[in-house]
């Protein structure tokens, strides 16, 4: 039995040198096989790209910081149930939904103000938000139910401003996630339709302001007219072709009432590489680098949603968001704080249109137009700078040569 034993050590010893053997054989084949020279070629594949992109995607809004603690969250619940509980009876007789969210958002923002206002964080203010509608709606009970919302905890009012032409197919899903932020104003620019639109925006939302107009106005236009409307402190705008989720648009909201004038959608995770876009987007990369503001890529007031303070409507004037490109570059030159705040894809999501398609199209031709008159704002404002008399090329030349 002593032999059979030491037999069986033996053979277990010789297979775990011969597997170390093999391995070691292998990993010189390996090492034979690679590339001698120093210099590899560096290959950007497809696969790489989407990593990235999605990478940045992942960090979405950009005003970030730990996540909130569980015992905010409990405290946050139990805060919406007594308040809830108080609300009960006296929304007993509120049959008006509007209101009654009015009452809840009012209510959270009270709460906010006096428990955790450092909490500063879009990801913290959604989280404690979720769980004070919790505990309100468990409070009120099912005859006073109400439906999910974006509880922003702000002071300042908010207004909503979207353009819809022949959106009849999306418009009542657009609405429905606008009034899920419980907007102060929410004025509707339908124009040139042809459609239903114009009767199921008015179906839709009961407490919106509809200006129709039966003629198209333009691309644009619209943003300068529900601006010149809007009595509020801060204006999200947005468009009717997709729905955009209410928790996404409340990053924006968020972004203003935390002290930046323009919040800008971060785009550029879904732009590629530098070589893979196309015109606009090097317009706008090339405006942003004329301002001096490289930070912000491709990303300006030419893509929604983004969100305007009052400060910067009344410094750039409504007149001029109807030429987004020149709104941006106005902004940035009279000092305004603007920033990219949050990523919402409007690349992949962009309804597919006859005059939106192709590589000489209507709307293509637009924006390169708009981006020659932000160009031109910016030369109004430093052209007498490129004339001065040291700025003429035989003074560049003399100083280049230590003359």
């Amino acid at each position: 039995m002593k032999r059979k034993g030491m037999k069986r050590v033996k053979f277990r010893r010789k297979a775990q040198q011969s597997r170390r053997v093999a391995a070691a054989v292998r990993r010189s084949r390996s090492r034979l096989q690679r590339p001698r020279h120093k210099k590899r070629r560096l290959r950007v594949t497809q696969t790489a790209v989407k990593a990235k992109q999605n990478k940045q995607m992942k960090r979405g809004s950009r005003l970030h910081e730990p996540s909130v603690s569980a015992s905010f969250i409990q405290s946050s619940e139990e805060a919406g149930m007594r308040d809830g509980l108080l609300a009960r009876d006296a929304q007993s007789q509120l049959l008006d939904l509007h209101l009654r969210l009015k009452a809840l958002k009012q209510s959270f923002r009270a709460y906010y103000a006096n428990t955790c206002s450092h909490l500063e964080s879009y990801e913290a203010i959604m989280a404690l938000g979720t769980a004070y509608q919790n505990g309100y709606s468990r409070a009120a009970g099912p005859d006073l139910a109400l439906p999910s919302v974006v509880l922003i905890p702000s002071s300042k009012r908010h207004a909503v401003i979207i353009s819809a032409m022949n959106e009849q197919e999306r418009i009542g899903a657009v609405l429905h996630e606008l009034e899920r932020l419980v907007p102060d104003e929410l004025i509707i620019i339908v124009n040139g339709s042809t459609d239903m639109t114009l009767q199921l925006a008015r179906e839709a939302s009961s407490a919106a302001t509809i200006v129709h107009y039966p003629d198209a106005i333009g691309h644009d236009v619209g943003r300068s007219i529900g601006a010149k409307l809007a009595r509020a402190d801060v204006m999200l705008f947005t468009d009717s072709d997709f729905q955009v989720p209410a928790e996404d648009l409340g990053a924006f909201l968020w972004a203003v009432e935390s002290g930046v004038d323009v919040a800008l959608n971060d785009i550029s995770p879904f732009m590629g590489t530098f070589d893979s876009r196309d015109a606009i987007s090097h317009c706008k990369l090339w405006l942003n680098c004329t301002l001096g503001r490289e930070d912000l890529d491709v990303n300006s007031l030419t893509a929604v949603p983004h969100a305007l303070s009052r400060r910067t409507v009344d410094t750039i004037g409504v007149d001029a968001l109807s030429v987004p490109p020149r709104a941006h570059a106005l902004a940035v030159l009279h000092g305004l704080n603007v920033q990219q705040v949050h990523v919402v894809d409007v690349i992949t999501h962009n309804r597919i249109r006859a005059t939106n398609v192709g590589t000489h199209n209507p709307v293509a031709q637009l924006i390169l137009g708009d981006h020659v008159e932000a160009i031109q704002e910016i030369w109004n404002w430093h052209g007498d700078y490129l004339h001065e008399p040291q700025r003429n090329r035989d003074q560049i030349a003399l100083r280049r040569n230590g003359t």
